[in-house]
């Protein structure tokens, strides 16, 4: 617990905060109230800067603020007046050097004080009612230790060509940090601006139920690994982490599934070493958690604690699949679903990863083979915020091929329909011609017809 002087010394700061920083007062003021402030003079103070900025859109200046004080105060003694006034020019004149040590301070000043406003909530609600809202409590404690203060965004000049290494650098990386992740298939690289996905992007896989949406990620998975980049796969509710280690290890290694399983530990562990010999498998964490376990942004706390444990950045992210996401407000999939969608997003950027969310369309489009953006389910917000949206379906659910369609690309193509074949067995997908589609899929759907008409 705070001393009362360490609690008065981050009054002191926060105040000075939203008197001399415009970015800090425009973004914060809104949540803070005058009873996070100990003294009379700090809440008038802070009740004269705020109403002087929502009314004029600037920071008063020193004697500007002084003025609005000596107004506030008009029915007060000249020595109470001139003792906020004095306090007010204290702090307004205090000299600190760090912009970054300002936000740091100014965030925990709100969230010690929202922290402390939900937790005599808590005591309030269960002196009153004798029980206790844990996810109530738990998703106001989630809110207020999330607010975040970043840096300043410069503007860019055009013209100013000494920065332009550097502002590429910063997106696509350079020849000894390449940032820009390949799709595992190159035709769909082609339609990319970039020729390959760029970090701080959320793109999603849409496929129906049993057609390989799962496959088609763990093949990505493997294929971004072998190019060097660390890679964690998140699956909810459908798969365990020894599911995941003999899909990915079957894609690796070419053995089948059902061979790999039949396998005794000291096999398996032969296996993985032989096949780990480029370091790849060593670049694929996997974790898995129940249906429904995490919300968004708990799901979001997760990988920072996998990063920060296993101390080393996530490249790229696959959350296979939002429906096991708990959604926040099940009366509103419309609004959670967005939400959902847009918190992810935000956290692709501030995470400098390509995030992959895998993804179901509406039933209707389940027996479809192109399936179009129109086809997200529960939320057409998602549309709206993802940058990428490829999506998967075969011909008749038992077909060995099928069509990759980019129904959305911010950078680049749209419309492109990619063909290709899948090997269940060791959990491979390759690209196609037309021409060996035609043929497959004809073939298959003879073999289906005489099938039928022999069970008949």
């Amino acid at each position: 617990m705070e001393d009362n002087g360490t609690a008065r010394e981050l009054q002191d700061i926060a105040l000075y905060g939203f008197m001399k920083d415009e970015y800090i007062m425009g973004k914060c003021a809104d949540s803070v109230q005058e009873s996070y402030f100990d003294t009379e003079t700090h809440k008038i103070i802070f009740r004269c800067l705020k109403h002087f900025y929502n009314k004029y859109h600037i920071l008063p200046g020193e004697k500007e603020l002084s003025s609005m004080i000596i107004n506030e105060c008009v029915d007060k003694n000249k020595e109470y007046t001139n003792g906020i006034v004095v306090c007010m020019s204290k702090i307004y004149n205090t000299e600190m050097k760090s912009q970054d040590y300002l936000y740091e301070q100014v965030i925990r000043f709100i969230r010690r004080n929202k922290i402390e406003r939900s937790l005599r909530d808590v005591v309030n609600y269960q002196t009153n009612t004798g029980k206790i809202d844990l996810d109530k409590v738990a998703g106001n404690l989630s809110e207020d230790l999330s607010l975040t203060l970043g840096k300043k965004q410069e503007a860019y000049n055009l013209g100013d060509i000494s920065v332009v290494e550097d502002i590429i650098s910063e997106t696509v990386g350079d020849i000894n940090n390449p940032m820009m992740i390949k799709f595992f298939i190159d035709a769909v690289n082609k339609r990319m601006q970039f020729k390959a996905l760029s970090p701080g992007t959320l793109n999603m896989v849409s496929a129906p139920p049993g057609t390989g949406k799962t496959t088609l990620m763990i093949n990505q998975g493997m294929f971004a690994a072998r190019e060097g980049y660390e890679v964690l796969h998140i699956f909810l509710g459908d798969m365990s982490r020894y599911d995941a280690i003999i899909r990915y290890l079957s894609n690796k290694s070419g053995i089948a599934s059902n061979r790999l399983v039949e396998m005794s530990v000291n096999e398996l562990k032969n296996t993985i070493k032989n096949n780990n010999l480029d370091g790849a498998l060593g670049r694929i964490n996997v974790v898995s958690y129940a249906q429904c376990e995490l919300n968004a942004t708990q799901l979001i706390e997760e990988i920072k604690r996998l990063q920060k444990d296993n101390k080393h950045h996530y490249d790229m992210i696959i959350i296979d699949y939002d429906e096991n996401i708990s959604k926040d407000d099940e009366d509103n999939i419309y609004e959670s679903g967005g939400l959902i969608y847009n918190k992810m997003g935000m956290f692709a950027v501030e995470n400098h990863s390509v995030v992959f969310i895998v993804s179901q369309p509406k039933p209707g489009y389940w027996n479809q083979e192109i399936i179009p953006l129109e086809a997200a389910a529960e939320s057409s917000k998602k549309q709206k915020i993802i940058d990428t949206m490829i999506t998967m379906g075969k011909p008749f659910r038992s077909s060995s091929v099928g069509s990759l369609f980019i129904a959305k690309n911010r950078r680049g193509e749209v419309g492109s329909i990619i063909r290709i074949k899948m090997n269940g067995a060791n959990t491979r997908i390759e690209a196609i011609t037309q021409r060996e589609y035609d043929e497959i899929k004809s073939r298959e759907e003879a073999e289906q017809n005489n099938g039928s008409q022999y069970d008949d």
